[in-house]
């Protein structure tokens, strides 16, 4: 009874939800649309040079980690926003949409 009890809870944080396209744009246009074009409906961007998302999402290379270790050590100009786990597996999974 006790001992089962009290593994319960654990259970509950093995499963990690999904992450959430649309959340991940929030916080696009919130973080990055200023230098990035975010999406195909986006004319243009502020800063010259940074890359669309699409263009991230089509790289040869492109895959999660990559994007999420990006994300987790920005380099200048880009700020760092101090994104969560979350944050930035949602962020990677709107990137992800915009693949041609």
């Amino acid at each position: 009874g006790i001992l089962l009890q009290s593994m319960a809870p654990m259970t509950a944080f093995a499963v990690d939800p999904q992450p959430d396209a649309a959340h991940g744009e929030i916080l696009a246009r919130r973080w990055c649309v200023r230098c990035h074009v975010i999406s195909s409906s986006q004319k243009s961007a502020v800063s010259i040079g940074a890359p669309s998302f699409a263009a991230i999402a089509n790289r040869p290379d492109e895959n999660p980690k990559w994007i999420s270790n990006f994300l987790q050590a920005p380099h200048p100009p880009m700020p760092d926003p101090q994104l969560s786990r979350s944050d930035i597996n949602d962020l990677i999974a709107y990137i992800r949409s915009q693949r041609d």
